[in-house]
């Protein structure tokens, strides 16, 4: 059993389709649920060769396998693209969907490699396989097809590895921004928390508070409420703080 992937959008998700293959000494059969554009496209090359490349089973085998992993390269590039955009907009436009969008691309991913890597064995398991015995030749076919599936596995965990990093570059920048805003919010909490003392004290009412008594308490009071505040806002910009 192999896959073929086909992406009708390149902003959508690739769809894997399953084929089924029965390979015999003079015959090789598929059977599939539906029109695979894998099959198609090896069947193309195949009559476009003329025989040049073989006309045994062995090699339309190949031909087909061949073109089955080819089918995952453009999903691959589609995702890498993809990638690259939301990695754009993690240091130009951070925002929530990003991380959705991130989650997706990893499930997108995560799905090819768990065909690819099935798809790998297969192709050993070809390659070993006693009718092949003393046919060099035919078993280089299966050497070529495995070295595509590594290839094609490799640039998916790149990419798992490279949306993973766009991820933690993404937490790190909301955290980074959060800390900013409680940053922010403290320095200016400490700077009315001065006027709220003050306030709080001339508000007990009690009645001996000589200061309640002065024709310029009330006006005094601001202004110290005020110097206070000047005092921290001053402060705090020397250190960097606001």
């Amino acid at each position: 059993m192999f896959y073929g992937v086909h992406v009708a959008d390149p902003r959508s998700p690739a769809r894997a389709q399953e084929i089924n293959l029965f390979w015999g000494a003079d015959y090789i059969l598929t059977a599939r649920h539906e029109p695979a554009p894998a099959i198609e496209e090896a069947l193309r090359r195949w009559e476009g060769q003329g025989g040049d490349g073989g006309n045994t089973s062995v090699h339309l085998l190949h031909t087909i396998l061949d073109t089955a992993i080819d089918s995952v390269l453009p999903a691959i590039d589609a995702m890498s693209e993809r990638v690259e955009a939301l990695e754009d907009d993690v240091f130009a436009r951070p925002n929530p969907g990003i991380a959705a969008e991130g989650q997706r691309l990893r499930r997108e991913l995560l799905a090819l490699r768990r065909i690819l890597a099935p798809e790998r064995d297969v192709v050993i398991a070809l390659g070993r396989d006693p009718w092949l015995e003393g046919e060099a030749e035919s078993a280089r076919y299966f050497d070529d097809v495995f070295d595509h599936v590594t290839r094609a596995a490799d640039s998916v965990d790149t990419e798992r590895e490279i949306i993973t990093g766009v991820l933690e570059t993404y937490l790190s920048a909301v955290s980074n921004s959060l800390n900013e805003v409680m940053k922010t919010l403290t320095v200016w909490a400490t700077v009315l928390m001065a006027a709220t003392l003050i306030a709080g004290i001339y508000g007990m009412n009690f009645r001996h508070m000589p200061e309640l008594g002065w024709r310029a308490g009330y006006p005094l009071a601001l202004a110290l409420m005020a110097a206070i505040a000047v005092a921290f806002v001053v402060y705090f910009r020397r250190r960097r703080w606001l």
